[in-house]
């Protein structure tokens, strides 16, 4: 049996392992290129795994991270995490990698410890996630939103706006809404709709993601998102709003209705905003009252002249 073939099983039998990391998830979004991963035994068991995207540029290979990929990097089972077999064993994956032009990947945050990384020739990077958490107390949370959004955003989006909330459009609905969100800040949009009509199925085949819209009355979308969630956690993966109505509020309103989503019906108990590092986009997720959770981004050059391209292209 291969290394993939293992991999998934290994996949199945994961309760904590996340979404991201997750065999379907993999084959949905590795476009360009396919991904691979490392396996390391202790026992005859599964210890720890070590799944990456490997591209090609001409005859030289590359580890980058998937699109709407937040984390891979390694993952160690319970019994072994924040113990003296934790680091040995990102070690030992590191060393089974092949040889590379090029490795960069944004690891999970249950992974504070970069060391084994350094140990093995590593830069990183601290980048900051935005967690709400516990939601088991939903009014508590509500007022930890700023008052301001509450008043001005979520009030005045149902009662002066009649929104509500809708999962029964089309994929392509979302790309339009969400695509406009990056042309108004003059950014080319991700993903093609292809690429989010596999995630998206792939998401429903597996019950661990939706989208969802804000609509007016007249049928107007006001905002949509794509919501994925694991096991632990849901997270915001996408959100963009239709310009034209940019003065409702349906954005904020709607990310506060996911929030409400992930508590009472998926029954979880932390919703991540997934970022971002982007300074206006930041301070919308301290005014809902999420707290920062430090997460690395590692990366390590195989050959001098991708060291020299990325200078250049700062």
């Amino acid at each position: 049996m291969n290394n993939k073939a293992t991999y998934r099983q290994f996949c199945s039998t994961q309760r904590d392992l996340p979404i991201f990391s997750q065999d379907w998830y993999l084959d949905a979004v590795c476009e360009g290129g396919d991904w691979e991963v490392i396996i390391i035994e202790k026992g005859g068991q599964i210890a720890a795994t070590l799944p990456y995207f490997l591209k090609r540029k001409g005859p030289f290979s590359y580890v980058t991270m998937p699109h709407l990929t937040k984390f891979l990097g390694p993952h160690i089972i319970a019994r072994y995490r924040g113990t003296k077999h934790e680091a040995k064993l990102i070690q030992a994956l590191i060393e089974q990698l092949p040889s590379l032009a090029y490795f960069r990947q944004n690891l999970h945050y249950r992974y504070t410890n970069w060391l084994p990384f350094y140990w093995k020739g590593f830069q990183q990077q601290t980048a900051y996630s935005y967690h709400l958490s516990p939601l088991g107390d939903l009014t508590k949370v509500y007022n930890n939103i700023q008052a301001d959004y509450r008043r001005q955003k979520i009030a005045k989006a149902e009662t002066e706006f009649g929104l509500q909330l809708k999962t029964d459009l089309a994929i392509q609905d979302f790309h339009q809404v969400a695509a406009q969100s990056y042309q108004r800040q003059k950014l080319d949009f991700p993903v093609s709709i292809s690429f989010l009509e596999k995630l998206a199925q792939a998401t429903t085949d597996h019950q661990s993601g939706q989208c969802f819209f804000a609509v007016d009355q007249e049928g107007n979308i006001h905002s949509a998102a794509f919501l994925l969630w694991d096991k632990e956690a849901a997270y915001l993966l996408m959100i963009g709003d239709d310009p034209n109505y940019r003065s409702s509020g349906a954005g904020i309103w709607l990310a506060w209705q996911l929030i409400q989503y992930t508590s009472q019906t998926l029954g979880l108990n932390t919703f991540d905003f997934l970022g971002s590092m982007i300074q206006p986009i930041e301070r919308v997720r301290r005014q809902f009252g999420a707290q920062q959770v430090a997460y690395s981004s590692v990366w390590r050059y195989g050959a001098w002249w991708w060291k020299v391209l990325d200078a250049l292209r700062r």
